[in-house]
């Protein structure tokens, strides 16, 4: 499908975010142009949902998830939420630190990696933050990924932390062999992610 961007503009990313609230890929296909405009389409027939600037040419924009109707982003230091089927700005909120993964959620808080040390938790409600996590070893955070009752985060010294939804426990911890590199992808009851020890 030929995308509803400039000609002078090309297109720098594909995503198909992952929806949060039923454990499952997401109905639309986002399009990011390399001024930061956004095009939404159908997955299935194609059809154009909605298209806007989600931020200001040369900003980073991390990544694209999905929850209920709202899909959400890190666009230079704000979170940005936008109604999935009308491309209406929900929220916009500024972050107090430097995020440098995508962000996950569920139905009751973000977790966003600050700085690659740690994970901040906001309430998804108002984005006041709750509480920070960081791996024991201080290794840089490479991507976080949550549930209703969990989240869990990869570490570049080979770790994948699992904690309670609410922070106050930790679940388990799985040590591969090398750095987690990429995503951790949730589908259901399983976990993927990839390691450089090539596993």
């Amino acid at each position: 499908n030929r995308l509803a961007i400039r000609e002078t503009e090309s297109l720098e990313r594909l995503f198909v975010p992952f929806d949060y609230a039923h454990g499952r890929l997401g109905n639309h296909i986002y399009g990011l142009s390399g001024s930061n405009y956004l095009v939404s389409l159908n997955r299935e027939t194609g059809d154009v949902i909605f298209s806007r600037y989600i931020a200001e040419a040369g900003l980073p924009v991390l990544g694209f998830g999905l929850y209920e109707k709202d899909v959400f982003s890190i666009a230079g230091n704000k979170l940005i939420e936008i109604n999935s089927e009308l491309g209406t700005e929900r929220s916009t909120w500024r972050l107090g630190f430097n995020a440098t993964s995508p962000a996950a959620r569920n139905k009751s808080y973000f977790y966003i990696v600050d700085g690659g040390k740690r994970v901040c938790v906001l309430k998804a409600a108002d984005k006041v933050q709750i509480f920070t996590v960081a791996a024991d070893d201080n290794s840089m955070i490479t991507s976080v990924a949550a549930s209703e009752d969990f989240f869990v985060f990869g570490t570049d010294m080979g770790n994948v932390i699992s904690y309670e939804a609410d922070g106050l426990k930790r679940r388990w911890r799985f040590k591969a062999s090398g750095e987690i590199e990429g995503p951790i992808v949730r589908d259901e009851k399983w976990l993927f992610f990839a390691s450089k020890d090539t596993n």
